[in-house]
């Protein structure tokens, strides 16, 4: 799947066992899409953030294009609000559109999907988990 909106705002939402999944689409985006925006949601249970080497690398290489945020602990526990996350970056937005990506697993990507569905948000794309739990 190739992005190549430069008006966007590209939203990867994705939990730790779907950030491998996504990864490589992230990088892409970043490559061809010199005017995009790209945020990512990272959410991790357990706080261990997988990739965070490459994402800090991203980060400085495009300090004005790639967002990172990084959500520590199970949406169910209390203090984490994944909907509250979610709409933080929506309400970031500074670009025409937005086009939404989720990764996970069942249970995350389900979540999300009811979110989005509650904030208006018919239209995104479901990335394939290339990786299993």
């Amino acid at each position: 799947m190739q992005i190549t909106n430069n008006s966007a705002h590209h939203l990867f939402i994705s939990d730790a066992v779907g950030l491998a999944s996504i990864f490589p689409l992230l990088k892409q985006t970043l490559a061809v899409s010199a005017g995009a925006h790209v945020s990512l949601l990272y959410s991790s249970a357990q706080g261990d953030f997988h990739f965070k080497k490459e994402l800090v690398i991203l980060q400085s290489r495009y300090a004005t294009q790639l967002f990172v945020y990084y959500i520590s602990g199970s949406d169910t526990e209390p203090g984490v609000d994944l909907q509250k996350e979610i709409e933080a970056a929506i309400n970031a937005n500074t670009k025409p559109c937005m086009e939404f990506t989720i990764s996970g697993n069942k249970f995350f990507t389900g979540r999300v999907e009811v979110i989005l569905r509650f904030l208006g948000i018919q239209n995104y794309r479901l990335q394939e988990q290339y990786f299993k739990e």
